[in-house]
């Protein structure tokens, strides 16, 4: 009898251990992967975990200027600047066209129509990446700042504060994509946001 209830409880305790190790094995193996390595806590921006070299070391910056005691405002604008043209020029790290790379950083209502314009241009012609893709993309490597100025800028009427940046930027391989454009950054009520954008031709 002694014997029976000893391999009974045995017997149960190999099933209640092989029950939470099933539990913790399935929840492991469905959480979801977080699209994302880092984030500035209070503001919202994302690290996406197909950032370059150059993507992640103006993130840090960006996240050491947002998170000091007084914010510089030039810098918060200027590493804004300089991680959107690194991400939207970056085509390599993309997976299909409808990726379009920097749209966390543009004013809210301008996203969508940001979105569509870069989808029928810039990346028009960019494959779907099935593990496969041999096309050759953009990849930038190096961004200066050239320019930085406190302006006004107008949005349906109403003034904003702003900064117009002069950026120009260096490619892995010169494959003929723009390479200096000038970004307008309006300030909101907390968070900065690129309003517009525009490639500026290089001569000579």
């Amino acid at each position: 009898m002694r014997r029976k209830i000893m391999y009974v409880f045995g017997l149960g305790t190999l099933l209640v251990f092989c029950a939470y190790i099933f539990f913790v094995v399935f929840n492991e193996t469905q959480r979801p992967v977080s699209p994302y390595i880092d984030e500035i806590e209070g503001w919202g921006y994302k690290l996406e975990t197909n950032a370059t070299v150059l993507i992640k070391r103006e993130f840090s910056n960006l996240k050491t200027t947002l998170l000091a005691e007084e914010i510089d405002e030039e810098l918060y604008a200027k590493f804004l600047a300089r991680i959107f043209i690194a991400d939207l020029y970056t085509l390599s790290n993309k997976q299909n066209k409808y990726d379009v790379g920097g749209v966390q950083f543009v004013f809210p209502d301008k996203q969508e129509n940001f979105k569509l314009n870069v989808q029928n241009t810039l990346y028009r012609y960019l494959e779907d990446d099935t593990g496969n893709r041999t096309q050759e993309l953009p990849y930038v490597k190096a961004i200066e700042t050239i320019s930085i100025e406190e302006i006004k800028f107008t949005i349906d009427e109403e003034e904003f504060e702003a900064f117009k940046v002069i950026l120009e930027w260096e490619y892995a391989e010169d494959l003929g994509y723009d390479v200096k454009g000038e970004i307008i950054v309006i300030k909101g009520e907390k968070l900065f946001y690129v309003v517009q954008f525009k490639p500026i031709k290089v001569t000579g």
